[in-house]
Formats: structure tokens, C-alpha cells, sequence
């Protein structure tokens, strides 16, 4: 259990990739760069939809311009593609549920199940998924490459609603589970943690979290501040 409210660290290799961006600031590179940056460094996955909207806009051919891109990383071999039919939730929104340590009022973890489950009932949409490669990885990323398993896409596309959710300074102050130490939070990391004076711990509930589960993620972190998105 993480009763103790220590930093965690960094793995060795993403700290200098971290306070690299830090410093950039609101420098921002060529788009081909940027998305293969935040597939390397800050979440695991893109659909094509995700990069039409978040790098061309309500254009008319946003789609078609951004599976142009990818394609173009295709053939240059940093990223994968693959065609699978997911459920996918288009807005991260509000939280399910806040935390700050010293509240009164615990979580009704029944009713945060059942208001996640609603939400995943939506239908199955055919949508292109991009994924880094090796090749990727050694130039922009700063680690392991943790490969993404099939039933892992749901949960991983809506990571990434989550963080293009966030205000600038949250995005640069993002760190997923994959840049933490393996040791950190008592061995058992969160999806992500925002670093921003405190530690602010993010937690994504896939479409078949139950409360029990949920229950259990929160008597984890529950030393720190708290978000199930």
C-alpha cells in the first residue's frame, strides 16, 4: 500500500527526455516530430481520428490528412498501423471521480462502476490505431518499448483522450506509467502522474473495472490526489 507520500522517480533514461520538453516550452516542432514524441514519451497510443482532431482541426479533410501523415511514418518505419474495431470514448470529460487526501466523503465505488460501464456501451467503430516502433523509440524515446496487448487499446486510446484533455502546463507536467520507476508507489504504478508541486496520481477505468477493482486503485493512491477518468 503507498502510505507514504515520497516522490516517485523517474526511470534514469526519461529523465533527461523530461527536462528536455521542460525546458522547450511552448516551442513547438514540425507535426511528424510532435506525434512521434508523445508515442514515445507521453502515451502509448493514437487512433487516426485522435491526430485529425488534436493537429488539423474541424477541417473538411482532417482525416484524410492525418492518415496521410501516418502513412508517410509507416514507410519510414516509425510506427505501425492496425485496423481494429474498438469502443471508444471521444471526450475524456470530467473525472468519474476526485480525490484529495483528508476529504470526508469515501467514494461510492458501486456507483462509479456502474457509471463507467454506461459509458463504455456504446458500439464497436472500425478505426485505424498507431502504434511506435523500435525505430521510433531509439530516437524519441526513453526506455523499453512496452508493447500494447489487444485488450489494452480501449483503455489506452481513452489515456490519450485524457491527456489531450489537459491544460498545457498539465501536458508538459505528464509523466504515464511506462516513465516511472518499476519500484515506485510501492511497486504497483498508476496509469499516470501529473508533477506539479504535489503529486497528482491519474487513474483511467477501462470498460470491465468493477468496483472491487476500483476500490482497490483507491486504497492504493488514496495518500494522494486522485483522478479515475
Amino acid at each position: 500500500m503507498a502510505g507514504s507520500k515520497d516522490r516517485p522517480t523517474l526511470t534514469s533514461v526519461w529523465k533527461a527526455t523530461y527536462a528536455t520538453a521542460r525546458r522547450a516550452g511552448d516551442m513547438r516542432s514540425d507535426t511528424k516530430t510532435e506525434i512521434l514524441e508523445l508515442l514515445c514519451q507521453k502515451v502509448r497510443v493514437m487512433s487516426a481520428e485522435q491526430i485529425a482532431r488534436e493537429f488539423f482541426g474541424d477541417s473538411e479533410h482532417s482525416k484524410t490528412k492525418a492518415l496521410n501523415l501516418v502513412r508517410g511514418l509507416e514507410t519510414q518505419g516509425y510506427v505501425t498501423t492496425k485496423r481494429v474495431s474498438v469502443r471508444q470514448i471521444e471526450s475524456a470529460g470530467a473525472p468519474l471521480f476526485a480525490w484529495e487526501p483528508g476529504q470526508s466523503d469515501l467514494p461510492n465505488f458501486r456507483a462509479i462502476a456502474a457509471a463507467n460501464r454506461r459509458r463504455w456501451n456504446g458500439e464497436l467503430h472500425p478505426t485505424t490505431v498507431v502504434f511506435p516502433t523500435e525505430k521510433a523509440n531509439r530516437r524519441f524515446g526513453s526506455g523499453k518499448l512496452r508493447v500494447v496487448r489487444r485488450q489494452e487499446l480501449e483503455h489506452d486510446l481513452l489515456a490519450a483522450n485524457v491527456y489531450f484533455s489537459l491544460a498545457l502546463e498539465e501536458k508538459r507536467n505528464w509523466a504515464n506509467e511506462d516513465a516511472l520507476e518499476k519500484s515506485a508507489f510501492g511497486n504497483r504504478r498508476p496509469d499516470a502522474v501529473l508533477f506539479r508541486g504535489g503529486v497528482s496520481v491519474i487513474e483511467v477505468a477501462g470498460r470491465s473495472y468493477s468496483a472491487e477493482k476500483l476500490e482497490a486503485i483507491f486504497t492504493h493512491f488514496k495518500a494522494y490526489s486522485l483522478r479515475f477518468h
